[in-house]
Formats: C-alpha cells, sequence, structure tokens
C-alpha cells in the first residue's frame, strides 16, 4: 500500500477531529487509518523482536518482556485525543498497556540534549558538546513537513522542563521535495511526471531516496560544481515513447542553459538550482527563528535536531545568522536526525526525566 501522504502521521490531527477516518493510496484504495499505525507498529516489533533473536541474545522476547516509547507531534492542539488513538493503535499492535508511555516529540528531543555528554568524557574520538545548565534552550525540530519550536528549562540537575511550544511552519524538508519535483515537471511535463507517481511510484520513491542522501551532502565543504541524481529507466522510456528524448526536453525547458545535462542514465543539476529549491524555505525558517529571539531573549541556544537539519546547508546558514552574527549558540548533536528516537529511550529509563509530565502508561 502506497500511500498518498508520505508523512502519515499527520492525518492524526484529521482523524482526531472526526474529519478523516482513513488512508487513500495512490490507486484509490482506503484503509482506516488505526489499522494504518497498528500494522506499522506491528512491523517495527516484529523487526525488533527478530532483530533480538537472531543478533543479540538468541532467546524468545516477548511484548511484555520490553517497555515501549511512542513520540508524538508536539504541534497538536489535541493531545489527550492523539494519545488515546495511539494507545488504541498500539494496543491493537499487542503492545500492553502497562508498557506504554507516549510523548512528545520536543520533550524526548529535549533529554537528549540535556544526557548527549554523559558518558562520551573520556572518549577522545567524539567531538563533545556539553549542555549549559541553568539556561533555556529552544528545540528546532525540522522534520518533513514540518518545522517545529518549542522552548524547555534545563535545571541544575539535568531535568528538562517543557516550557512552551511556540509555533510551528510548514517549512520542513518535504518544500525541497517540492521544489525538485517542480524542476522536474518543467523539464518533462506534469504527464510524465504523474506516470511516474501513479504507474512506478518504486522507481519514484528509489529517485526520491536518492535524492534525500544528495539533500544531506550537497553543500557540504566537499561540494562540487554539478551533482548527480539518479533517472528512473521507466520515465526516460515514457519520454522516448512520447517521440522525444531527455537532451532535448532540458534544451526546450525553462533551464536550458543552466548547466543541467543528462549522461549515463544520470541527471547532473548544478548545486545552485539545488539552493534555489531550498533557499525560500530557509529564508522562512531564519526569520521565524530571528523573531522568536527578539521576543524571548532569555533562549541562549538552539538545539537543531530532525532529519532536515541534517542538510550542511541549514547547518550553515542557522550558524552564520544566529552563532556567527549573533550571540546564540547553535547546538546540532551527531545524528540530529535520531535525537527523538534517542530521547525516547533515555526517557523509557527513568521515569522522572520530564518534572510535571503525565505519565501515560
Amino acid at each position: 500500500m502506497a500511500i498518498e501522504q508520505r508523512g502519515f502521521f499527520s492525518v492524526l490531527h484529521l482523524l482526531c477531529h472526526g474529519v478523516q477516518q482513513h488512508f487513500t493510496d495512490i490507486t484509490g484504495y482506503h484503509l482506516d487509518a488505526i489499522s494504518v499505525y497498528k500494522h506499522c507498529l506491528e512491523y517495527l516489533i516484529n523487526h525488533l523482536l527478530g532483530d533480538i533473536y537472531n543478533y543479540l541474545v538468541s532467546m524468545m522476547m516477548k511484548t511484555t518482556d520490553l517497555d515501549f516509547v511512542l513520540t508524538i507531534r508536539t504541534r497538536y492542539e489535541n493531545k489527550d485525543e492523539i494519545r488515546m488513538i495511539m494507545h488504541e493503535a498500539a494496543k491493537k499492535a499487542g503492545i500492553p498497556e502497562d508498557r506504554l508511555v507516549i510523548v512528545l516529540e520536543s520533550e524526548a528531543a529535549a533529554i537528549y540534549y540535556s544526557l548527549m555528554d554523559v558518558g562520551l568524557e573520556e572518549n577522545p574520538s567524539v567531538s563533545l558538546t556539553k549542555p549549559v545548565l541553568k539556561t533555556k534552550f529552544m528545540i528546532v525540530d525540522l522534520g518533513g513537513s514540518h518545522a517545529e519550536f518549542s522552548v524547555h528549562q534545563l535545571l541544575e540537575n539535568r531535568t528538562v522542563v517543557h516550557e512552551e511550544q511556540i509555533s510551528d511552519g510548514p517549512w520542513g524538508g518535504d518544500c525541497m521535495d517540492h521544489a525538485f519535483r517542480n524542476v522536474m515537471e518543467n523539464i518533462f511535463g506534469r504527464e510524465a511526471m504523474d506516470y511516474l507517481h501513479f504507474k512506478e511510484n518504486e522507481d519514484e520513491l528509489e529517485m526520491l531516496q536518492q535524492f534525500e542522501f544528495t539533500k544531506r551532502v550537497i553543500f557540504s565543504k566537499e561540494e562540487k560544481a554539478n551533482v548527480s541524481v539518479g533517472f528512473p529507466l521507466t520515465l526516460r522510456e515514457k519520454v522516448k515513447k512520447c517521440g522525444k528524448d531527455v537532451p532535448t526536453l532540458i534544451e526546450k525547458s525553462p533551464y536550458n542553459g543552466r548547466g543541467i545535462t543528462f549522461n549515463f542514465h544520470k541527471l547532473r543539476i548544478p548545486t545552485d538550482i539545488f539552493k534555489e529549491m531550498i533557499q525560500s524555505t530557509l529564508d522562512k525558517i531564519v526569520g521565524h527563528i530571528r523573531a522568536i529571539l527578539q521576543e524571548r531573549p532569555d533562549i541562549k541556544t538552539l538545539v537543531l535536531v530532525g532529519g532536515f537539519s541534517n542538510c550542511s546547508l541549514v547547518q550553515q546558514q542557522i550558524r552564520q545568522k544566529f552563532e556567527v552574527e549573533g550571540k546564540t549558540r547553535v547546538v546540532i548533536p551527531d545524528e540530529c536526525e535520531l535525537a527523538v528516537m534517542k530521547g525516547a529511550v533515555y526517557i523509557g529509563h527513568p521515569p522522572d526525566m520530564v518534572p510535571g509530565r503525565e505519565d501515560s502508561k
């Protein structure tokens, strides 16, 4: 089942308001939303238990032997309803109610930041960033569909107080994906791209996965003048059936003369075009952070997490605007896209890491 809304956890907001009770895939097939979440959780659980048996302890484990921590988006206003939905899905997936904790993603990321240096003090191979105690910091969670901003206070004993969710906006990494599709449509036409999306979805997913990797490395210090992006064979064949060829379509597109070329089944795209794809989104993120800091001068640190934070141009510009030109410390954890997951693991051990948070067990 290829779900049209790839960021499908956004449907939770509609589900709990009774607006949307099901998912629709690209073929028009419907499945109720809770069943989708249930199947996702079941897959992850079975994968985990299989790995434990095959690679770790060679013993059978059950869900009753483990504690599970599920995270939900911070931006949801109706968090109680969301928790109930996820509780129901988890129960159907076989997770015992007394083994389940549900926390906000921002809480988990904040916990990870507060403990990210623990146990690494004597490891010379690790670049150590110590959290500053007794200060306020902002989690800047740059995910796929949205950017979320929340303020926390780090106490002297390393516990975290979740102060408030300030705001969020549609400025995630998906914006660059949409811009990439627009470039492809301007070259090959909407009909060809719709054919790839609806008829050859696996090839489209593979192309987008390659593009995801490109987003993360393209603007690094080792950046090249051009970047290669895999070109699906099915799209090339579709173009050929229409009596056209890729080089001719490039010449007739708005990108003629801008350095886009095609060879060895790959598109070679200049980095300046990639920068155009991301810059408007990045400008909005920077502008929003600046507005928050003007209203909240007590925030001393920005902590970047989420998959879009992996993009080196995002890191460079936020550091430049707020750490170099300003007075705000910018922290980017190693594997920042996993900060929420790692924080959830921490929360799964000591239950009092977030003072004032009601336990969801």
